[in-house]
């Protein structure tokens, strides 16, 4: 499993272990220096591979990103035959992309129901099958007198 950040970990089953690499600016896989991922569960049958590690949020590792509360792209690979310190195996078309909010995914704000608000709502926007779309739409807002703040968007 990786992160767009060049950081990841590479499980070999047939050693039950784990081990910390990074990629270069070619994409050359590299062990990290300072091993800072700890593999808590794996798990493996005919059709599934489970994997539950944990890392510090911040490790002060120059190879690894931080951990935050923004969205990040987490991509990950794999290959039929394990990881071997002769070189990696290259995975093929068995790779993919996800973007996600590792920490705290969902906020609950309690808003009062007696502050004002609006909605701002795009009507027929086609939704193309891929996996990002821009839409950009200009809206005439009421007028307000004063500063004003936004308090949440969904």
């Amino acid at each position: 499993m990786a992160w767009e950040t060049e950081s990841a970990i590479c499980y070999n089953k047939e050693f039950k272990g784990e081990e910390d690499y990074f990629t270069d600016a070619d994409r050359t896989l590299k062990k990290d220096s300072q091993q800072d991922y700890h593999l808590e569960y794996a798990m493996e049958n005919s059709t599934h591979t489970i994997l539950v590690f944990s890392r510090q949020l911040h490790t002060c590792d120059i190879n690894d990103q931080s951990i935050t509360e923004s969205t990040v792209r987490v991509i990950w690979a794999y290959h039929d035959n394990d990881f071997r310190d002769t070189g990696q195996n290259y995975h093929g078309s068995n790779r993919g992309t996800k973007s996600l909010r590792l920490l705290n995914p969902e906020k609950t704000a309690v808003i009062s129901p007696s502050l004002p608000y609006f909605d701002l709502t795009n009507q027929d926007v086609p939704i193309p099958d891929k996996d990002t779309t821009y839409w950009c739409q200009m809206f005439k807002i009421p007028t307000v007198h004063g500063k004003h703040h936004v308090i949440k968007m969904r």
